[in-house]
């Protein structure tokens, strides 16, 4: 698919960079006007070509109106460039994928085009009531905010482009490939796909390093027990950081504690974990770690994960939340060679079967489970405004059911039926009908091989 990115480059530049990461992973084709060469001709004009040339329209506006091409340039003195790509799809029959801005939104003052120019605002309010009176999606000053609907927006849009089956239809939720006759079903790979986890993370890393911090980084993975957050972590080490840029090396550590011990701090803990691994030694503080690891040059980007399990922490969770978050508070500044980031892989066991905890709901009492996802919620909000150890919660990892491997069949079963049988997908998701997303994908990556 050949996806346009229509935005005011001004303010919006990070979140056409979520866009076209998530399009790199779907092997799609992105049309963002900072990649065209110059030609020399009327950029009116090349816009409108883009756009006949395309499958599918991302739009994204916030508060800029952006530029209005003047008439002897092929506008109309009123229409901002960005409305006129917006009109051509709409005028093609081109399917678009519309965001603006949520207005409550913490935008930067100096990105309202209304300050310097305030005749703007009746024509982008007349812009966003257009966009309004179809399905829109909304996003925040948080380029990652994209991405919990970015990619069902995207295949919605390629069920409309539409493509030929290899019986000669076009099959219910599915995406013609645009080599011979193969289908991709679009439903339950977008489900299996830790593209949000990934993509946040990687952008959170990117958007950290670009503001110069030279303080650690924090990111929260959390999901069921059985949801493979290590196999998860290390698809991020073979995937996700190794298409950061050229130059910034890394390394991965990984913490075997899953919780401090009630007689240890969480510095005593950490600092000796990280200096066992890094350094193969020990350290008496935080101060002697960092200048160490800058001694011994340690690559720019050191990943430590350290694993959590709900039912190990004793109704401690909460309290091993905040620890963690507040170690990395008062971690020295790093130099700006160096840059640690701590992936806290926190693991639920759902349901929760211990009878102190069932007879406490029934009490009204709130559940081990609510607790600790109140105190990821009540972490973020807090963590993401803290300049001396931010923090972001990825979303929530995700279980495989039988009824999503079954519909994901069903929507492409005039090509992958005939290869599946229920014995094989029993076997796959074991005797609870649940299986970690990891397991299924490698199950499907043999179906599709096959």
């Amino acid at each position: 698919m050949r996806v346009f990115i229509s935005y005011t480059a001004e303010d919006l530049k990070g979140h056409a960079d979520v866009v076209q990461d998530v399009l790199r992973r779907l092997e799609w084709i992105a049309i963002d006007h900072r990649d065209w060469a110059p030609d020399g001709r009327p950029s009116v004009g090349t816009c409108e070509r883009k756009i006949k040339s395309c499958d599918i329209v991302v739009l994204m506006i916030a508060h800029r109106y952006g530029w209005v091409p003047p008439r002897d340039q092929g506008g109309d003195d009123e229409t901002s460039i960005t409305w006129m790509e917006y009109k051509w799809a709409r005028e093609l029959g081109k399917p678009v994928v519309p965001y603006i801005v949520d207005e409550k939104a913490r935008w930067p003052a100096d990105l309202y085009e209304i300050r310097t120019n305030p005749g703007i605002g009746p024509r982008l309010e007349a812009f966003k009531v257009e966009l309004r009176k179809g399905s829109v999606g909304f996003f925040t000053e948080d380029s990652g905010s994209l991405l919990a609907k970015l990619q069902d927006g995207l295949n919605a849009a390629a069920q409309l482009v539409g493509g030929i089956g290899a019986n000669g239809n076009v099959p219910a939720g599915a995406v013609s490939s645009r080599s011979g006759n193969s289908v991709r079903p679009a439903k339950l790979p977008y489900r299996c796909d830790r593209i949000p986890q990934a993509s946040l993370l990687r952008f959170a890393v990117k958007q950290h390093v670009q503001t110069g911090v030279r303080r650690p980084l924090i990111c929260m993975v959390h999901g069921r027990s059985d949801e493979a957050h290590q196999p998860f972590v290390e698809r991020v080490e073979n995937d996700t950081v190794t298409s950061a840029p050229a130059g910034s090396d890394y390394q991965f550590c990984y913490l075997s504690k899953t919780q401090p011990a009630q007689s240890e701090s969480f510095a005593t803990q950490i600092r000796r974990e990280l200096a066992e691994k890094l350094l193969r030694d020990e350290c008496e503080d935080d101060l002697s770690l960092v200048k160490r690891l800058q001694e011994r040059q340690i690559p720019m980007r050191v990943f430590c994960t350290v694993p959590l399990r709900l039912s190990e922490c004793g109704g401690r969770a909460a309290q091993i939340l905040h620890g963690i978050h507040h170690y990395w508070q008062e971690f020295p500044d790093l130099p700006p060679s160096l840059l640690i980031v701590c992936i806290v892989c926190f693991k639920f066991d759902e349901p929760e079967a211990g009878m102190l905890d069932r007879m406490g709901r029934m009490f009204g009492r709130r559940s081990i489970t609510t607790q600790a996802v109140n105190t990821l919620a009540a972490l973020e909000v807090v963590g993401r405004e803290d300049p001396r150890a931010p923090l972001y919660v990825l979303p929530k990892l995700i279980s495989v059911g039988a009824a999503d491997i079954d519909r994901w069949l069903t929507e492409a079963r005039d090509s992958l039926a005939r290869y599946v049988t229920d014995v094989e997908i029993k076997a796959v998701l074991g005797r609870h009908q649940r299986a970690p997303m990891d397991t299924v994908i490698s199950f499907l990556e043999g179906l599709i091989r096959t």
